[in-house]
Formats: C-alpha cells, sequence, structure tokens
C-alpha cells in the first residue's frame, strides 16, 4: 500500500487537496501487525501521521457510515481526495455525494484493482447532488441486482471515470441493474479506460436523463460470456428529446460461452430528427451483435443515431467483417 507520503505526492502534482484514507478492518488482521497494541503497526502508523484523515470501517456502525464520515470531512471544491487503500467496502446505505470536484481514487494502477466498492443496498452511491467536476479512478465496482450503482441528480455536471473495473458477474439477470444512471440533466460527463465484465441479463452500463448532453464512452473492453444483454453501453430514458451530442467508441465487444449482445446503444423515445450519438470505431465478436444490430432507435427515427468504421467480426475462414448497420 503506497505510504502517506506517496499520496501526498501524487496529491502535489495538482498542487491542492487533501487525502482522506478509507482503511477495510476486515483487510488485515491485528494478529497479522496491521494494528497493535503499542501503535507500530501500518495503520497506527497511517492514523498518527495524519490525524483526523483516516477512517476505519471497523470504528464505525457500517462501511456506510464510514465512507460518509470521511465525504463529510472533505471541502467543496478544493479537490481532495478520497483515498482506498486496499479492500472491499460495501455501503448498505445511500451515501451522499455533495462535494463537488472530489477525488475517489483506489491505488494508481491501470489493471488488478485493489479496492472494491461492492453495493449494498439501491442507489448505494446514492444521493448525488450537484457534486460538479467528480473523478473516480483505480477501483472495481460490483452492482447489486435491480438496483443503480451511481445516481446522479441534475447539476452533477463534468464527471471523469476512468481506469476502472465494472463487475456484474454472476449477478442475477435483471434489467434494472444499471452502473450509473441521471435522474436529471448532466452535461459533459466522460467515461473512459475501463473494462466491463457481465454474463447475465442486465441493464446498460449508463442510462441518461431527458437532457444530459456532449458526453463521452470510449477505450473499452467488454467481456460477455452468456445470456443475452439487450443493450450494453448506453440508454436514453423515455421522452429523452435533449439527450444528444454522444461519441461511443472506440470500444470492443468480446462475446463468449453462448452469450449475444442485442444492441450496443438505445436511443428511446427520441423526438428530434437529427443525429444524437455516434458509435464510432467500435468492433465485437461475432455474437456481439448482427449486421442488422448495433444501434437501436425505437421512434423510427434512422438519424437519431449513426454509426462510423464499426465492424462485426467473421468465424474464422469467413468472407470478411460486417459493418455494423443500426435498427431503427
Amino acid at each position: 500500500m503506497p505510504g502517506a507520503n506517496k499520496i501526498k505526492q501524487l496529491l502535489a502534482k495538482d498542487d491542492f487537496g487533501e487525502a482522506f484514507y478509507l482503511v477495510d478492518s476486515d483487510y488485515r488482521t491485528q494478529a497479522q501487525g496491521w494494528t497493535k497494541a503499542d501503535h507500530t503497526g501500518p495503520l497506527d502508523l497511517y492514523e498518527e501521521r495524519n490525524p483526523g484523515y483516516v477512517f476505519r470501517t471497523g470504528d464505525y456502525a457500517s462501511d456506510a457510515a464510514c465512507m460518509q464520515a470521511a465525504i463529510n470531512a472533505q471541502v467543496d471544491f478544493r479537490g481532495d481526495m478520497l483515498y482506498f487503500t486496499p479492500g472491499n467496502y460495501t455501503p448498505a446505505a445511500a451515501l451522499v455525494l455533495d462535494v463537488p470536484d472530489a477525488r475517489w481514487m483506489g491505488s494508481r494502477r491501470r489493471r488488478g484493482q485493489s479496492a472494491t466498492i461492492t453495493a449494498g443496498v439501491a442507489d448505494a452511491l446514492g444521493s448525488v447532488t450537484a457534486a460538479d467536476s467528480m473523478e473516480f479512478a483505480y477501483l472495481r465496482f460490483v452492482p447489486l441486482t435491480a438496483g443503480v450503482m451511481i445516481s446522479r441528480g441534475a447539476g452533477s455536471d463534468n464527471w471523469w471515470l476512468h481506469d476502472f473495473v465494472y463487475d456484474a458477474r454472476g449477478i442475477t439477470a435483471d434489467v434494472g441493474t444499471i452502473f450509473m444512471k441521471d435522474t436529471g440533466a448532466c452535461l459533459n460527463t466522460i467515461i473512459e479506460d475501463f473494462i466491463g465484465q457481465t454474463n447475465t441479463a442486465l441493464g446498460p452500463l449508463y442510462q441518461t436523463a431527458a437532457s444530459s448532453v456532449q458526453g463521452i464512452i470510449k477505450n473499452f473492453s467488454w467481456l460477455h460470456s452468456g445470456n443475452t444483454l439487450v443493450t450494453l453501453l448506453f440508454e436514453t430514458i423515455t421522452g429523452g428529446a435533449g439527450a444528444t451530442c454522444w461519441q461511443i467508441g472506440p470500444g470492443h465487444v468480446q462475446v463468449g460461452g453462448g452469450g449475444a449482445v442485442t444492441n450496443l446503444g438505445a436511443m428511446i423515445n427520441m423526438t428530434a430528427n437529427a443525429t444524437n450519438a455516434t458509435l464510432v470505431n467500435i468492433t465485437t465478436s461475432v455474437g456481439g451483435a448482427t449486421t442488422a444490430l448495433g444501434w437501436e432507435a425505437t421512434t423510427g427515427v434512422a438519424a437519431e443515431g449513426d454509426i462510423v468504421n464499426s465492424w462485426v467480426a467473421t468465424i474464422a475462414g469467413g468472407a470478411g467483417r460486417a459493418a455494423l448497420v443500426g435498427t431503427t
């Protein structure tokens, strides 16, 4: 685990903000030396170096209470970082995310995230109120069946989610299982450099509100190994007339084990006869979509979603790849 000085060095690159540390009390036991009676264990040293900035789950009634206490200690617009030390954090109550410019970070490595946030309740990350410019990185997210992992209210703009894993393997099939959902207009969202893992029929990665605009989902690998996903990445909710100017791709969808993906994205009940989203530089394995699928505009207005330079693979020895084509 990086020491306190290392974390402060990482923050110093931005020359602002404070680091708050979440510690999973289940990660190391006292017998292993994590904390000692003479206060010489790693946790003890963390607490001594950073008094008031270390939040240990065992000191609170629940993981959610510990996480909320750390959130409440942060200062708006300062660029404070909530650093998740290795472990599994399971909020069983919806958290209130209301600190603009906050950063949620695990160990700074692109793959093999050592800190996991497992939803113990629907809307676990949960009541987001006008929290602009939040960043989530180097974390593993595990959803709850039929629950939304991150629920954002209007005005939670300029978010950046990157270098994370969305691990929904083994979650009971339910299209209500969604990683992130906007309940009001959220502008300028970037989701990039991530891995999605699924093997049951779930909802999309991201469901936008009626007027969430100017967003990007790119540089991803999605691994799906069972059952049929109707909509994989992006979906507008009913009445989404204003959800426009979205780029989806580049990225790759790999399907195996009898799995199938019907649509990579869906524009539902859009009313504007103009391009609202584009699939760009997307590739899929044979089960990722057929030549008649890939994009869906259920109102019958083909111009609402377009596709450029995106392809379905063919079985080895076949005649060649086929272009992804949207349905209307």
